[in-house]
Protein backbone atom coordinates (compact mmCIF):
# COMPACT_ATOMS: atom_id res chain seq x y z
CA UNK A 1 0.00 0.00 0.00
CA UNK A 2 2.96 2.36 0.74
CA UNK A 3 4.55 1.82 -3.18
CA UNK A 4 0.84 3.10 -4.46
CA UNK A 5 0.49 5.98 -2.03
CA UNK A 6 4.10 7.14 -3.28
CA UNK A 7 3.32 7.16 -6.90
CA UNK A 8 0.36 9.83 -7.38
CA UNK A 9 3.40 12.33 -5.34
CA UNK A 10 6.39 10.66 -7.91
CA UNK A 11 4.11 11.71 -11.06
CA UNK A 12 3.47 15.22 -9.64
CA UNK A 13 7.32 16.04 -8.67
CA UNK A 14 8.13 14.89 -11.73
CA UNK A 15 5.34 17.19 -13.70
CA UNK A 16 6.69 20.46 -11.82
CA UNK A 17 10.47 19.53 -12.62
CA UNK A 18 9.80 21.37 -16.32
CA UNK A 19 9.33 24.99 -14.96
CA UNK A 20 11.73 27.44 -13.42
CA UNK A 21 10.69 27.46 -10.27
CA UNK A 22 9.20 30.44 -9.16
CA UNK A 23 11.71 32.73 -7.26
CA UNK A 24 8.83 34.37 -4.54
CA UNK A 25 9.75 37.65 -6.26
CA UNK A 26 7.75 39.93 -8.92
CA UNK A 27 8.31 39.55 -12.60
CA UNK A 28 10.72 42.98 -13.53
CA UNK A 29 11.79 44.40 -16.17
CA UNK A 30 15.75 45.26 -16.27
CA UNK A 31 15.73 46.47 -19.97
CA UNK A 32 13.89 50.08 -18.67
CA UNK A 33 15.15 52.14 -21.71
CA UNK A 34 16.36 51.60 -25.46
CA UNK A 35 19.53 53.01 -27.23
CA UNK A 36 19.55 55.28 -29.82
CA UNK A 37 18.82 53.76 -33.40
CA UNK A 38 20.05 55.47 -36.96
CA UNK A 39 17.82 55.57 -39.88
CA UNK A 40 18.54 52.92 -42.56
CA UNK A 41 20.35 51.04 -39.78
CA UNK A 42 20.49 47.79 -38.19
CA UNK A 43 19.23 47.35 -34.66
CA UNK A 44 19.42 45.15 -32.02
CA UNK A 45 17.99 45.39 -28.73
CA UNK A 46 17.47 42.42 -26.51
CA UNK A 47 14.97 43.06 -23.84
CA UNK A 48 15.95 42.05 -20.14
CA UNK A 49 13.49 40.47 -17.71
CA UNK A 50 13.92 39.33 -13.96
CA UNK A 51 12.20 37.16 -11.41
CA UNK A 52 8.69 35.30 -11.94
CA UNK A 53 9.21 32.21 -13.57
CA UNK A 54 10.73 31.25 -17.04
CA UNK A 55 9.63 30.74 -19.81
CA UNK A 56 9.32 34.74 -20.60
CA UNK A 57 6.71 36.18 -23.11
CA UNK A 58 6.93 39.24 -24.77
CA UNK A 59 4.67 41.85 -27.18
CA UNK A 60 3.86 45.36 -28.08
CA UNK A 61 0.60 46.10 -26.15
CA UNK A 62 0.14 49.97 -27.06
CA UNK A 63 1.81 52.06 -29.34
CA UNK A 64 4.06 50.19 -32.44
CA UNK A 65 7.87 50.20 -32.99
CA UNK A 66 9.50 52.64 -35.85
CA UNK A 67 9.56 51.11 -39.07
CA UNK A 68 11.47 48.11 -40.11
CA UNK A 69 11.89 46.97 -36.43
CA UNK A 70 9.95 43.89 -35.13
CA UNK A 71 9.74 41.57 -31.97
CA UNK A 72 11.50 38.40 -32.58
CA UNK A 73 11.34 37.16 -28.77
CA UNK A 74 12.63 39.25 -26.36
CA UNK A 75 14.48 41.05 -28.79
CA UNK A 76 13.95 44.53 -30.97
CA UNK A 77 15.53 43.76 -34.45
CA UNK A 78 15.45 45.18 -38.22
CA UNK A 79 16.89 47.55 -40.25
CA UNK A 80 15.08 51.02 -39.25
CA UNK A 81 13.06 52.65 -42.54
CA UNK A 82 11.52 55.84 -41.08
CA UNK A 83 10.46 59.05 -42.55
CA UNK A 84 12.51 61.56 -41.28
CA UNK A 85 12.15 64.01 -44.03
CA UNK A 86 10.90 66.75 -42.26
CA UNK A 87 12.90 66.11 -39.17
CA UNK A 88 16.69 65.14 -38.03
CA UNK A 89 14.88 62.30 -35.43
CA UNK A 90 11.85 61.21 -34.57
CA UNK A 91 10.79 59.41 -31.01
CA UNK A 92 8.59 56.65 -31.29
CA UNK A 93 6.69 55.58 -28.02
CA UNK A 94 5.23 52.22 -26.91
CA UNK A 95 4.36 49.97 -24.34
CA UNK A 96 5.45 46.43 -23.72
CA UNK A 97 4.26 43.56 -21.51
CA UNK A 98 6.02 40.97 -20.65
CA UNK A 99 4.27 37.22 -18.78
CA UNK A 100 5.93 34.53 -17.09
CA UNK A 101 4.50 30.70 -16.71
CA UNK A 102 2.41 31.77 -13.94
CA UNK A 103 0.42 34.24 -16.01
CA UNK A 104 2.44 37.32 -14.20
CA UNK A 105 1.92 40.35 -16.07
CA UNK A 106 4.39 43.22 -16.19
CA UNK A 107 4.45 46.70 -18.49
CA UNK A 108 6.50 48.47 -19.31
CA UNK A 109 6.29 52.22 -21.32
CA UNK A 110 9.56 53.09 -24.01
CA UNK A 111 11.27 55.25 -26.21
CA UNK A 112 13.11 54.60 -29.05
CA UNK A 113 14.61 57.60 -30.56
CA UNK A 114 15.50 57.62 -34.58
CA UNK A 115 18.06 59.84 -35.65
CA UNK A 116 19.68 60.53 -39.24
CA UNK A 117 23.33 59.29 -39.46
CA UNK A 118 25.32 61.62 -38.45
CA UNK A 119 28.21 62.52 -40.89
CA UNK A 120 32.06 61.22 -40.42
CA UNK A 121 34.55 63.18 -38.56
CA UNK A 122 38.05 62.76 -36.84
CA UNK A 123 39.08 63.77 -33.84
CA UNK A 124 42.59 62.69 -31.97
CA UNK A 125 41.57 61.98 -28.27
CA UNK A 126 43.96 63.44 -26.23
CA UNK A 127 44.40 63.12 -22.42
CA UNK A 128 42.99 66.39 -20.46
CA UNK A 129 46.16 66.32 -18.37
CA UNK A 130 49.89 67.03 -18.90
CA UNK A 131 51.87 64.25 -20.49
CA UNK A 132 55.33 63.81 -20.27
CA UNK A 133 57.93 61.51 -22.14
CA UNK A 134 56.54 59.68 -24.66
CA UNK A 135 52.46 59.31 -25.71
CA UNK A 136 50.43 57.87 -27.66
CA UNK A 137 47.67 59.08 -29.19
CA UNK A 138 44.77 57.48 -30.84
CA UNK A 139 42.73 59.01 -34.00
CA UNK A 140 39.48 58.20 -33.61
CA UNK A 141 36.66 58.56 -36.73
CA UNK A 142 33.32 58.52 -35.50
CA UNK A 143 30.77 57.53 -37.91
CA UNK A 144 33.34 55.78 -40.16
CA UNK A 145 30.62 53.60 -42.55
CA UNK A 146 31.01 55.75 -45.24
CA UNK A 147 34.73 56.82 -45.29
CA UNK A 148 37.26 54.45 -47.33
CA UNK A 149 39.72 57.17 -47.18
CA UNK A 150 41.39 60.32 -45.81
CA UNK A 151 43.85 62.93 -45.98
CA UNK A 152 44.78 64.46 -42.58
CA UNK A 153 46.80 67.93 -41.68
CA UNK A 154 47.94 67.22 -38.35
CA UNK A 155 49.60 69.85 -36.18
CA UNK A 156 52.57 69.10 -34.18
CA UNK A 157 52.17 71.30 -30.54
CA UNK A 158 56.01 73.03 -29.93
CA UNK A 159 57.95 71.10 -27.16
CA UNK A 160 56.69 67.75 -29.10
CA UNK A 161 58.47 65.41 -31.63
CA UNK A 162 57.14 63.33 -34.19
CA UNK A 163 58.11 59.39 -33.55
CA UNK A 164 55.93 57.42 -35.59
CA UNK A 165 52.06 56.62 -37.03
CA UNK A 166 50.75 53.40 -36.48
CA UNK A 167 47.44 51.40 -38.23
CA UNK A 168 44.74 50.61 -36.34
CA UNK A 169 40.67 49.73 -37.01
CA UNK A 170 40.37 49.14 -41.32
CA UNK A 171 44.21 48.20 -41.27
CA UNK A 172 45.00 51.60 -43.34
CA UNK A 173 47.81 51.96 -45.68
CA UNK A 174 49.52 55.22 -45.38
CA UNK A 175 51.88 57.83 -46.53
CA UNK A 176 52.93 60.91 -44.32
CA UNK A 177 55.30 64.15 -44.74
CA UNK A 178 56.22 66.66 -41.43
CA UNK A 179 56.37 69.81 -43.04
CA UNK A 180 56.72 73.12 -41.18
CA UNK A 181 55.35 71.64 -37.93
CA UNK A 182 52.34 70.05 -40.03
CA UNK A 183 52.39 66.27 -40.37
CA UNK A 184 50.20 65.36 -43.18
CA UNK A 185 49.16 61.80 -44.26
CA UNK A 186 47.04 60.56 -46.92
CA UNK A 187 45.51 56.69 -45.37
CA UNK A 188 43.51 54.54 -47.23
CA UNK A 189 41.24 51.63 -45.14
CA UNK A 190 41.92 48.11 -46.96
CA UNK A 191 39.08 46.83 -44.76
CA UNK A 192 35.64 48.63 -44.86
CA UNK A 193 34.04 49.69 -41.51
CA UNK A 194 30.23 48.69 -41.42
CA UNK A 195 29.71 49.93 -38.55
CA UNK A 196 28.75 53.63 -37.03
CA UNK A 197 30.48 53.22 -34.08
CA UNK A 198 33.46 54.93 -33.21
CA UNK A 199 37.11 53.22 -34.20
CA UNK A 200 40.30 54.34 -33.45
CA UNK A 201 41.80 53.96 -37.56
CA UNK A 202 45.57 55.76 -36.77
CA UNK A 203 47.98 55.84 -33.49
CA UNK A 204 49.80 59.14 -33.45
CA UNK A 205 53.18 58.59 -30.98
CA UNK A 206 55.14 62.14 -29.95
CA UNK A 207 57.90 62.79 -27.38
CA UNK A 208 57.03 64.84 -25.19
CA UNK A 209 59.54 67.69 -23.59
CA UNK A 210 59.22 68.06 -19.87
CA UNK A 211 55.25 67.97 -19.17
CA UNK A 212 52.82 69.75 -21.08
CA UNK A 213 49.26 69.18 -22.77
CA UNK A 214 48.04 67.94 -26.08
CA UNK A 215 46.42 70.47 -27.80
CA UNK A 216 45.00 71.40 -30.71
CA UNK A 217 42.55 70.42 -33.43
CA UNK A 218 43.31 68.38 -36.44
CA UNK A 219 42.44 69.27 -40.51
CA UNK A 220 40.80 66.70 -42.63
CA UNK A 221 39.26 65.32 -45.51
CA UNK A 222 37.47 61.57 -45.46
CA UNK A 223 36.47 60.75 -48.83
CA UNK A 224 34.44 57.84 -50.45
CA UNK A 225 34.55 57.14 -53.70
CA UNK A 226 36.84 59.95 -54.57
CA UNK A 227 34.35 62.52 -52.83
CA UNK A 228 34.61 64.10 -50.35
CA UNK A 229 31.98 63.07 -47.66
CA UNK A 230 33.26 65.03 -44.60
CA UNK A 231 36.38 67.84 -43.69
CA UNK A 232 37.45 70.17 -41.34
CA UNK A 233 40.04 72.90 -41.86
CA UNK A 234 43.36 73.39 -39.87
CA UNK A 235 43.24 75.76 -37.27
CA UNK A 236 46.56 76.80 -36.93
CA UNK A 237 46.33 79.50 -34.23
CA UNK A 238 48.01 81.43 -35.63
CA UNK A 239 47.79 85.85 -35.86
CA UNK A 240 46.89 87.20 -39.17
CA UNK A 241 49.62 89.45 -40.45
CA UNK A 242 49.26 92.65 -40.06
CA UNK A 243 49.96 94.67 -43.33
CA UNK A 244 52.61 97.41 -42.71
CA UNK A 245 51.04 101.18 -42.79
CA UNK A 246 52.02 103.76 -45.16
CA UNK A 247 52.44 107.15 -43.93
CA UNK A 248 50.46 109.70 -44.63
CA UNK A 249 51.98 112.60 -46.83
CA UNK A 250 53.31 115.67 -45.26
CA UNK A 251 52.69 118.74 -46.28
CA UNK A 252 55.56 120.71 -46.53
CA UNK A 253 56.13 124.10 -44.35
CA UNK A 254 54.90 126.95 -46.17
CA UNK A 255 57.71 129.27 -47.18
CA UNK A 256 58.36 132.82 -44.78
CA UNK A 257 56.97 135.45 -46.21
CA UNK A 258 59.43 137.92 -48.07
CA UNK A 259 60.09 141.46 -47.33
CA UNK A 260 61.23 143.77 -50.21
CA UNK A 261 64.59 145.61 -48.94
CA UNK A 262 64.14 149.09 -48.45
CA UNK A 263 65.22 151.96 -50.63
CA UNK A 264 67.55 154.45 -49.54
CA UNK A 265 66.34 158.09 -50.03
CA UNK A 266 67.08 159.84 -52.66
CA UNK A 267 68.34 157.21 -55.18
CA UNK A 268 65.56 157.48 -57.67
Amino acid sequence: MRFFRAVPLLVLLAACGNQTPATGEVLTFITKSLSVAYNNESYSEEIRLSSGTRPYNVKVSKGGLPPGLTLQGRTVTGVVKADLKDAPQRVFEFTLEASDANLSVKAQDFKLEVRSLPAPSLEWQVAPTEVKGETRVPLVLKTPKKVASMRLFIPIPEGMTFKRLEAGAGRPIFVYQLKDGVLRVDAALTERLPTIRDQTVLYLTLTVEGSRKVLGRIGYELRDAGKIVAGAKLETGKPAATPPTTPAPTTPPAAPPTTPPATPPGSK
